[in-house]
C-alpha cells in the first residue's frame, strides 16, 4: 500500500510539470507572436509594394521575390493560432491573408476552367520564347529543338527575345510560310523578332533603348498590333544553370541586386508605355519583362491590360529556370477587347533558362460569327 506522502509528493510533481509546460507554451506563444508581427509587416508590404517605385521602396521593392513564402508562413500562422485558440489573433492573421488573396491569381490559378478550344477553327496562335541564345543546349541542336517546337504548336504569331542566329531562324521559318519581321540588334548576336503567317501592315522599332519593336498584323477584317518586349536583365540566379555559375548571395544581397535592376526596368517601362497606349488597334504585348508580379513593372503593364495567364492560366505558374523554379518573368498581355482562349507554358523545352509561351486568343466576338 502507497505511503500518503509518495500519493502527495507525486501529485506535486505532476503540477510543477504541468507549470513548467504552460511556462513553455506561454514563452512559445510570445515568440510567435512577434513573429506574426513580423510576417504580417513584411505580408502588407508584399501587397502593396507594386504601387511604388523601386526608387521609393528600395530593397522592399524585391519583396515579391519571396512571396511564396510569405503566403505560407502566412497560413501556417492563422493554423497555429486556431490550434492555440487564440482566436483574435487567428482572426487578425486570417483577415490579412484574405486580403492577400486578392492578389494571389498572378501568381496560381485553380484548374477550373481549363478547356480545349477545337470549337473555335480560327484563332490567333502566339509563341512567345525568350531564347536565351540557347543557353542550356549546342547552338544547332538548340534550333532543330526550336523547329521541332513550332511543328509541334504550329503557331501563326513568333515573338523572339535574346534570339541567336536570326539568320538560320529566318531560313527555319520561312519553309513554315513565316514572313520575316525586320528584327532589332541588341547586344552581339541577341535580337528581337516577331515572325507572323499573317501580313505585316506596318512596323517599326524602338530606336532610343532597343528593347521593342512591333507590327500591325492583318487577318481578314482584323488588325492587330504585336509587340515584342525584353526588359534589362542581369544574371542573379541563385546556383549553375547550364554552363553559367553564379555566386552565393545572401538574401538582402539579392535584394539589393534585384532591386537596383528593377530601378532600371522601370525607366524602360515607362519610356515603352507610351508606345503602347496609343495603339489605333488591339494589341498583344509579348515577351520578358524579366520581372516578377508584386512589382512596379508588372503592374505597370497590368493596370492597362490584361495578363493572359490570370484569365486562361492554371495551376503555379513559373517561366525561369533559375531562382529554384519559382519566377515568372514571361509574359502575354492583351487589350480588353481581345479574348484568351488558352495560356500554356511549354515545360518540356530545354533549349535556355526561359521556358516557351504559348497563347491563343481572338478579337472578342470573332469566333461568334
Amino acid at each position: 500500500m502507497a505511503r500518503r506522502g509518495d500519493y502527495y509528493g507525486s501529485y506535486a510533481d505532476a503540477g510543477k510539470r504541468q507549470r513548467r509546460s504552460v511556462g513553455l507554451m506561454t514563452l512559445i506563444d510570445a515568440v510567435v507572436v512577434v513573429v506574426s508581427v513580423v510576417v504580417i509587416f513584411f505580408f502588407v508590404a508584399l501587397l502593396i509594394v507594386s504601387k511604388f517605385s523601386p526608387e521609393t521602396m528600395g530593397m522592399f521593392a524585391a519583396l515579391g521575390l519571396y512571396s511564396l513564402y510569405l503566403y505560407v508562413a502566412m497560413l501556417i500562422l492563422v493554423l497555429y493560432w486556431v490550434a492555440r485558440w487564440r482566436m483574435i489573433n487567428a482572426a487578425v492573421m486570417g483577415v490579412v491573408l484574405v486580403v492577400g488573396m486578392f492578389s494571389l491569381p498572378s501568381y496560381y490559378k485553380m484548374e477550373i476552367d481549363k478547356q480545349h478550344l477545337t470549337k473555335y477553327p480560327r484563332s490567333f496562335k502566339l509563341l512567345s520564347y525568350n531564347m536565351d541564345e540557347f543557353s542550356l543546349k549546342d547552338k544547332k541542336e538548340g534550333l532543330d529543338s526550336l523547329h521541332n517546337f513550332i511543328f509541334r504548336e504550329m503557331p501563326n504569331i513568333v515573338t523572339l527575345q535574346n534570339a541567336y542566329e536570326v539568320d538560320s531562324i529566318d531560313s527555319l521559318l520561312r519553309v513554315k510560310r513565316f514572313k520575316q519581321m525586320t528584327y532589332t540588334q541588341k547586344r552581339g548576336n541577341e535580337a528581337l523578332a516577331i515572325y507572323s503567317r499573317y501580313p505585316f501592315a506596318k512596323r517599326h522599332e524602338v530606336d532610343s533603348l532597343h528593347n521593342m519593336i512591333w507590327c500591325d498584323i492583318v487577318a481578314e477584317d482584323d488588325t492587330i498590333r504585336i509587340y515584342n518586349i525584353s526588359l534589362h536583365i542581369d544574371n542573379y540566379a541563385t546556383d549553375s544553370v547550364g554552363e553559367r555559375v553564379v555566386p552565393e548571395r545572401t538574401i538582402g544581397e539579392r535584394m539589393q541586386a534585384w532591386s537596383e535592376q528593377s530601378d532600371f526596368r522601370v525607366k524602360e517601362m515607362d519610356s515603352l508605355m507610351p508606345y503602347i497606349t496609343s495603339s489605333p488597334y488591339p494589341c498583344v504585348v509579348a515577351g520578358s519583362l524579366n520581372d516578377i508580379p508584386f512589382t512596379y513593372v508588372y503592374h505597370t503593364l497590368a493596370d492597362e491590360l490584361v495578363d493572359a495567364y490570370v484569365e486562361k492560366g492554371h495551376g503555379y505558374s513559373h517561366t525561369y529556370r533559375g531562382y529554384e523554379d519559382k519566377l515568372r518573368m514571361d509574359y502575354v498581355f492583351v487589350s480588353e477587347s481581345i479574348e484568351v482562349l488558352s495560356y500554356e507554358v511549354l515545360y518540356d523545352a530545354d533549349m535556355a533558362l526561359h521556358y516557351p509561351l504559348f497563347v491563343r486568343f481572338n478579337e472578342k466576338d470573332k469566333h461568334k460569327k
